[in-house]
């Protein structure tokens, strides 16, 4: 092979594999992946857990900022980050409990917002606190949602139609 088809052959293999490779990532980014952060979402990371540290992330699109639905929003929190989990009290919280260590470590949480609550959000509110209860009634986490400058500027333009 001469030199001139070597370099054009291995620059077209580099240049498809660099386009394969983004749009791999393009793809990844349009999932619905509640732990990648979005400009068209306003965000919060879960605080408290009372038996084993652990977060979540969860987001709320800016579309339903900008007409919160009368019945309220409902949406997942991201899976529990693995990194953040805290290995031993999570396994004396599993000991005493019996309950299924490896659901656990892929748990989420289903979340209503109130209509006043996403109101409150888009007006610009500090840290509107959103209390996550278990499924037996116990508070799983609190989030607090601030809208960020950006968020803000859409939620007001959106809702004055431009």
């Amino acid at each position: 092979m001469n030199r001139r088809n070597f370099l054009k052959n291995a620059t077209v293999a580099g240049a498809a594999l660099a386009l394969s490779n983004r749009s791999f990532a393009v793809e990844a980014a349009k999932a619905d992946d509640t732990c990648l952060v979005r400009m068209d979402q306003v965000t919060a990371e879960a605080t408290y857990f009372a038996r084993y540290e652990h977060f979540h992330i969860l987001a709320i699109p800016v579309s339903v900022l900008i007409a919160p639905p009368e019945q309220g929003y409902t949406t997942r929190t991201s899976v529990l980050d693995q990194a953040s989990l805290d290995e031993k009290a999570f396994n004396e919280f599993i000991k005493e409990t019996g309950l299924d260590g490896a659901s656990l470590r892929v748990h989420s949480h289903s979340v209503t917002f109130t209509k006043n609550e996403l109101d409150r959000i888009a007006s610009g509110e500090k840290e509107v606190k959103i209390t996550v209860m278990t499924p037996k009634g116990n508070i799983a986490h609190y989030f607090y949602f601030t809208a960020s400058r950006s968020a803000q500027v859409k939620i007001q333009r959106g809702r004055a139609g431009k």
